[in-house]
């Protein structure tokens, strides 16, 4: 019960100082196994879903259409439906259809890698903003790349995570 009147509030604290990744790589391991019902529940899988647990999530509760939507995507799986979210449709083409950018991943094999992680960063960085081309690109570009963990950790975060 005490978790679960907290939660919101302490979340809500995090957001403000933008530090929510922080919060849930120190508190996902915890909150995995405190039961909890309703929005609490909800909130809960977020944080995990941003954690480095973000693989392992189990939900007991019925999944909304965006919850299976993000277990797909950390899984690395093509989503089976596309939720009303900001960035769901990029974020999906990016692992149904990847587009990856041919030009970055040439710099690669060439022995430039780090060249070419930069690029899509500064792309992926465009995407987050509100580029869905440039954001399924840079997604794809790093799976591309090799970059998988890195590519599904960005989505989560693209799609939980509200930044300015």
């Amino acid at each position: 019960d005490a978790v679960a009147k907290t939660l919101s509030g302490a979340w809500h604290a995090m957001t403000e100082a933008e530090v929510e990744i922080s919060f849930a790589a120190l508190y996902a391991e915890r909150l995995r196994s405190v039961p909890l019902k309703g929005p609490s529940t909800v909130l809960r899988d977020h944080i995990m879903l941003l954690s480095p647990l973000y693989e392992t999530l189990q939900t007991a509760h019925t999944e909304s259409t965006e919850m299976q939507f993000l277990k797909s995507i950390a899984r690395g799986e093509p989503p089976q439906a596309i939720p009303d979210i900001r960035q769901a449709a990029a974020i999906a083409s990016a692992f149904s259809d990847p587009s990856p950018r041919s030009d970055w991943i040439g710099e690669a094999r060439n022995g430039q890698l780090g060249s070419a992680i930069l690029h899509t960063i500064g792309l992926l960085e465009e995407g987050a903003r509100g580029d869905t081309f440039a954001l399924r690109d840079a997604l794809s570009t790093l799976r591309a790349l090799g970059l998988e963990d890195t590519a599904r950790r960005a989505s989560l975060q693209v799609l939980l995570l509200e930044r300015e």
